[in-house]
């Protein structure tokens, strides 16, 4: 392009972390080898690398919120693009409570983690939970219905997501129930390893052949 001074063409991604952290490609003319500094809404980028053939710089975000202008400079000069990045909110679940319920679901849950908001979304398993009260570090949620057995949890948020694997078991009615037993033959004398498959199972549970104890 005519003239010598920096200037910027575009930022992807335009959104991020509100945490920073986050890799950004910055497309501008003029760029240096060396000096090249990236601000985001003021506050000083950590520079990665330049490529001054392909135009590209690339740099970690700060941490920020909401809308904010990009800038360029270096020694030919400096470039704003106003408005090129906004900082959003990425959930993370820290720790889940109650760990069990009923598979009929309707069971109250409490999420500890950060980046929540009103527009998070949460799945126990594959559907979706009732948010009743949020916070940027809180929410309660009822739990949906789901098949007895261990269930991921997953909160969405406008910024990205997050998922807890087996945060939440679902308990069968009745009781534990057994699916499976292998192998379902042993020794009179006993000692035969045998694998029970099921639901509802506990640490601190009982197994009994017949009337005996194992």
């Amino acid at each position: 392009p005519a003239g010598d001074a920096v200037e910027i063409l575009n930022v992807f991604p335009a959104q991020g972390s509100e945490k920073g952290g986050d890799t950004l490609i910055i497309t501008a003319y003029n760029l240096q080898p060396f000096g090249n500094k990236v601000l985001i809404g003021g506050a000083l980028a950590l520079f990665v690398s330049v490529t001054v053939a392909e135009n590209q710089i690339t740099v970690l975000s700060p941490s920020g919120k909401g809308l904010q202008d990009v800038t360029v400079k270096n020694d030919s000069g400096s470039s704003t693009l106003s408005g090129a990045f906004s900082y959003v909110l990425t959930p993370s679940i820290s720790t889940v409570n109650p760990t069990t319920g009923p598979a009929a679901g309707g069971q109250q849950m409490t999420i500890i983690g950060s980046g929540f908001n009103s527009l998070v979304e949460v799945f126990v398993g594959a559907l979706p939970a009732t948010v009743l009260q949020f916070s940027t570090n809180s929410l309660t949620v009822i739990t949906p219905p789901g098949s007895p057995g261990s269930a991921d949890l997953l909160v969405v948020g406008s910024g990205g997501y997050d998922i807890l694997e087996d945060a939440y078991t679902y308990e069968p009615a009745g009781g534990p129930q057994i699916y499976v037993i292998s192998p379902n033959y042993g020794a009179i004398a006993g000692n035969t390893l045998v694998h029970i498959y099921g639901a509802g199972f506990k640490g601190n549970g009982t197994v009994r052949f017949g009337d005996k104890v194992s």
